[in-house]
């Protein structure tokens, strides 16, 4: 069984080649660390981090990890709408007020397919 990074309070981990706790999580990209040498608390981006043991370290779970549950909840009911949307090559405006509809997303939050991120 492969090891993983644990973005919990109190969770250990390494952070510039030396071992970290986490004091608590700041946002979904980033934590407040406290150094083993006693140094002052600092925010540190997750990918920065890595497990004790490195190589059975999972990189692809960090962000997720990083999540309370609920928020882990709501991102994959959200994926899951889109989902369908994902690798369609020719998908319309149309196909994705009907997903949303599907969903229950009200229209306000439609935006139109030529507007870019």
């Amino acid at each position: 069984m492969s090891g993983k990074v644990s973005y919990k309070p109190g969770a250990v981990v390494r952070w510039r080649g030396r071992p970290s706790r986490i004091v608590q999580v700041v946002s979904s990209t980033s934590v407040l660390l406290e150094d083993s040498e006693g140094k002052e608390p600092q925010v540190v981006p997750v990918w920065e981090l890595a497990a004790v043991n490195p190589e059975k370290a999972d990189p692809s779970r960090r962000l997720l990890d990083a999540l309370s549950e609920d928020d882990l909840v709501e991102a994959k009911r959200r994926f899951g709408i889109i989902k369908p949307l994902i690798h369609c090559e020719r998908r319309s405006e149309d196909m994705v007020k009907a997903v949303a509809a599907a969903q229950n997303v009200p229209p306000r939050h439609h935006l139109p397919l030529d507007q870019g991120l």
